[in-house]
């Protein structure tokens, strides 16, 4: 936008931030020129501004090396340099998932303090499967070590759903060492190997050479020697890990040998399971008195609250009524106290089950469950007839213990079956861990 010296009035009755913004998308009075991003767009401000809100912009622009003329910013997109621009003559921004990084960036390079915080308190409440390793990537880069272990932990309480995710494929292999060798990682071994076997295949892919097993040998480097093989079976051994090629014939024979004689250990390689959370299961009820269900475009859904901090995994379905397998349409969501959607699923399944029970469905992220918290699951289970609790059930399902965890379930405004139950007749169990 070209500078304005326009007689509007659009001073008064304005407060200093609207003015200060004014002035900058209208490029008044402006006295320095920024040239940003590859296309070296131009960007003006005021040297005064600048100045008074950071002092890296002071040192470039009134110190014994003060830049003169246009200044280059080469490692943002101007669209990100402007955003951070209008947070220095505002105080106010919006952040957003696809530019939080950037903005981080900026406000790491020019020490705006404020805005770090900002950035940081975002990514902190807003980690989920898809963006988690590059938080972690970040806060590694940027040496923030609460957000890293932030990330870790929430890595670590999700690692089968992270190591499948896009996200992991795009770490650095020191991230990757770091998460790997985590004794806190919530995730059968099988699922690491595959893992880390498609991280070095891409890593290969990124260097246009053939993913050889020397190749993803030398990608991997130390992040083999934290994968627990001897927690995996013979079988997998032998149908998935020896023809990846990425173990030496030495290490493979001797890892077949501890899977044969558990007392001889491989060399080199961790033989301690990983200290995954145990998972935990609780009634509603659970008997052999039952309806059947006929399914329809409608919800069930029951909100719930624990005297404890719990990890809520995923909840229980009851079969099909004939006993065959059927296919099902399952969607689900997880809301907290404000509604707010935590975790969903969206799946088809196909389920065979002896007479009247149950089946677990997981859902994508683990969600951390503070205590005394009203949360809400909602299901919608289409396909053929199957069983549900009955009247009796339900009205003995109002609380359930495990071990010292204490539950209390009350109606949902979400439930649209059953409306003259008190309580939803499916969902007859929770899977947690502590």
């Amino acid at each position: 936008m070209t500078s304005q010296t326009s007689t509007t009035d659009w001073q008064s009755g304005k407060e200093f931030a609207e003015t200060n913004l004014y002035m900058l998308e209208h490029e008044i009075a402006c006295d320095v020129t920024f040239r940003v991003g590859a296309e070296q767009t131009t960007v003006r401000a005021h040297k005064f501004m600048l100045i008074s809100r950071s002092h890296v912009f002071s040192a470039m622009l009134c110190g014994p090396m003060a830049e003169t003329g246009e200044i280059e910013i080469p490692d943002v997109d101007a669209e990100i340099f402007s955003l951070f621009l209008r947070f220095l003559y505002t105080n106010d921004i919006t952040v957003k998932p696809n530019s939080v990084m950037h903005v981080l960036y900026l406000a790491k390079k020019y020490n705006t303090v404020n805005l770090q915080d900002q950035c940081l308190r975002f990514l902190d409440t807003s980690m989920t499967t898809d963006n988690v390793c590059v938080i972690l990537e970040q806060a590694k880069l940027f040496d923030e070590k609460p957000l890293y272990e932030k990330a870790m932990e929430f890595i670590n309480e999700n690692g089968t759903s992270v190591l499948k995710s896009p996200g992991f494929l795009d770490l650095s292999r020191e991230s990757v060492l770091d998460v790997v060798k985590s004794d806190d990682l919530d995730i059968e071994e099988e699922d690491v190997f595959v893992a880390v076997n498609t991280w070095a295949e891409r890593q290969c892919q990124k260097q246009g050479t053939a993913a050889t097993p020397g190749a993803k040998r030398e990608a991997l480097g130390p992040v083999i020697k934290h994968v627990r093989f001897p927690c995996l079976s013979q079988e997998f051994i032998v149908k998935t890990v020896h023809p990846s090629g990425v173990l030496t014939s030495k290490e493979h024979i001797s890892v077949l040998h501890h899977s044969i004689c558990p007392d001889i250990l491989p060399g080199g390689f961790c033989g301690e399971p990983r200290h995954c959370k145990t998972e935990k299961l609780v009634y509603r009820f659970r008997t052999k008195t039952l309806l059947v269900w006929s399914h329809g475009n409608r919800h069930d859904a029951i909100s719930l609250k624990c005297n404890k901090t719990i990890r809520l995994r995923g909840f229980m379905l009851y079969g099909p009524h004939s006993g065959k397998r059927e296919s099902y349409d399952i969607s689900a969501r997880l809301m907290d106290e404000n509604n707010t959607i935590l975790t969903e699923l969206k799946t088809t399944t196909q389920v065979q089950m002896d007479e009247r029970e149950m089946f677990p469905v997981y859902f994508p992220d683990i969600v951390k469950v503070k205590p005394n918290t009203l949360h809400t699951i909602c299901v919608q289970y289409v396909g053929p007839d199957t069983w549900c609790g009955d009247q009796l059930c339900v009205k003995e399902s109002r609380q359930a213990t495990l071990d010292d965890y204490c539950f209390d379930f009350v109606d949902s405004s979400f439930r649209t079956f059953a409306n003259h139950q008190k309580l939803t007749l499916q969902i007859p169990a929770l899977i947690f861990s502590g």
